[in-house]
């Protein structure tokens, strides 16, 4: 990672995000979205589509163990 947050380019804080993710770190706390309006909105939209397909997936039907052996 950058060794000032703050002044991270979008290019370079957007090529950290997996990694940012993946720690479970705050993207919203992080330095540089705090200071970037276009980051900062990009995240929301992460976010936002976070929880539309936890919604998603709340309405699906699991399939039985035998729905399973019917696709192979």
């Amino acid at each position: 990672m950058a060794e000032d947050a703050a002044s991270t380019s979008c290019e370079e804080f957007q090529n950290q995000l997996a990694d940012l993710l993946a720690s479970g770190a705050d993207l919203a706390s992080h330095p540089h979205a705090k200071g970037c309006e276009r980051c900062c909105g990009f995240i929301r939209d992460l976010y936002q589509i976070a929880e539309n397909s936890r919604h998603l997936r709340l309405g699906m039907d699991e399939p039985g163990d035998d729905d399973w052996s019917e696709s192979t």
